[in-house]
């Protein structure tokens, strides 16, 4: 009788009154549900895992703030726990899996980085297994939570159409990035039907500091006939306005600057008010966190599920 009580699923089998004396009697006695007992006759725990190929998600980032504030506010929503790994970055893709694997959780939230794509190709074989979400980037055989990637580009591309801008500067990412390509496919997509033309270049890695060609590219603006850049993201995007503030090019007389994802920097001037596609991690986490209980209760998934992204429009175009 008690455990049909605490099961939210044996509801329709127990009367009501006798619902309400039980429940009088678990508050009187302090009476917790035994955990082990539980697992031992469902197989599950309760509990999700979290791991993030960039380590231990530190609370002063917004962006580690976002995320984990999506999954906790999910987890507390739906009754469950929320179990983090962390420490794990000297480990080998093989020895985070085996660990992922080995847990004692009922599925996994995974926050890939560009060096995931080993353990990726390796948890996309345990996901059989162990149900799991991703956050952020897609990868073949594993259900995503994304934003709105391609059509961000797009946007990105119109808007800059629309402020009169035919020639930009788009900044890549440094490795390869699913999310990212597909942003930089949607704007030239889009630039192209608009007529615009679109000069590629990509930092020599993740810090996004400016390499000698694009601070040539941006000192002869005029010259080169480009009147905005267009970034990946918005640390990139924030690397170009320090660039354009200490060469003395005004932004976005000069030189109009828009990034992707909502997160300008700290060491952004207090001035600037980045025009960026704001991408609300915290509602994707949120999302990852519902997903993944549909596949532990074996309810069907699409592979990728799309959140939209919004156009914030600052002060640098």
């Amino acid at each position: 009788m008690v455990s049909r009580v605490c099961n939210p699923k044996s509801k329709g089998y127990v009367s009501e009154a006798a619902r309400q004396r039980v429940l009088e009697a678990i508050q009187a006695l302090g009476y917790r549900p035994d955990s082990r007992a539980q697992f031992l006759h469902s197989g599950r725990t309760s509990t999700i895992g979290f791991y993030s190929g960039n380590g231990t998600l530190r609370l002063e980032i917004e962006f580690a703030r976002a995320l984990l504030d999506g999954l906790q506010s999910a987890c507390e929503e739906m009754n469950i726990d929320l179990l983090i790994f962390h420490n794990v970055e000297h480990h080998s893709p093989q020895e985070i899996a085996a660990m992922l694997a080995n847990s004692k959780v009922d599925g996994i939230v995974h926050h890939p980085s560009e060096r995931d794509a080993p353990l990726s190709h390796l948890l996309s074989s345990l996901s059989k297994s162990k149900p799991m979400v991703r956050i952020g980037e897609p990868y073949p055989g594993i259900p995503a939570v994304l934003a709105e990637d391609q059509e961000g580009g797009r946007r990105m591309a119109r808007h800059l159409f629309d402020r009169g801008h035919r020639r930009v500067l788009f900044r890549r990412e440094p490795f390869f990035i699913e999310s990212a390509r597909r942003r930089y496919a949607g704007f030239c997509q889009a630039a192209e039907r608009l007529g615009m033309s679109v000069v590629a270049t990509a930092a020599e890695d993740i810090s996004d500091d400016l390499t000698t060609e694009e601070q040539r590219l941006l000192r002869n603006f005029r010259a080169e006939g480009i009147t905005a850049v267009a970034s990946w993201r918005d640390w990139s995007a924030a690397k170009v306005l320090l660039f354009c503030e200490h060469s003395s090019i005004n932004v976005p007389k000069d030189i109009a600057v828009v990034g992707f994802d909502g997160m300008t920097p700290e060491f952004c001037p207090d001035t600037i008010r980045l025009t960026t596609l704001v991408i609300e991690w915290q509602r994707i986490a949120g999302f990852a966190v519902e997903r993944l209980f549909d596949l532990i209760e074996n309810r069907p998934v699409p592979e990728e599920v799309i959140h939209p992204c919004s156009l914030y429009i600052g002060n640098t175009t």
